[in-house]
């Protein structure tokens, strides 16, 4: 009798049972080891403080740029208007043609 070669399916289902059997085994260890150390949020919350800070200061300059970006929209808005109509103006003239 000839020796068949497992079909590559169940070989991919092999390996991927093993990759999980063996991550969730690590994953068992490193929690185990990891809830018997207390947690240090102290540079968390520095972080949270200095994140904190910023913040006035992109408040400032969200309000320093929006007049700039209504007067963008504004402009943009016109010049689209004028853009339609010169558009239509020239496609009534290529019918009247």
């Amino acid at each position: 009798m000839e020796e068949t070669k497992p079909s590559f399916w169940r070989s991919a289902k092999a390996r991927a049972i093993g990759v999980l059997a063996t991550g969730s085994a690590a994953v068992g260890t490193v929690v185990q080891t990891v809830a018997a150390e207390p947690i240090n949020l102290t540079p968390v919350a520095d972080l949270l403080t200095e994140v904190g800070g910023l913040v006035p200061s992109i408040v400032a300059l969200v309000i320093a740029i929006l007049p700039a970006l209504i007067i963008f929209a504004v402009v943009g808005f016109v010049v689209m208007f004028f853009q339609t109509i010169i558009d239509a103006l020239g496609s009534v003239s290529r019918l009247i043609r």
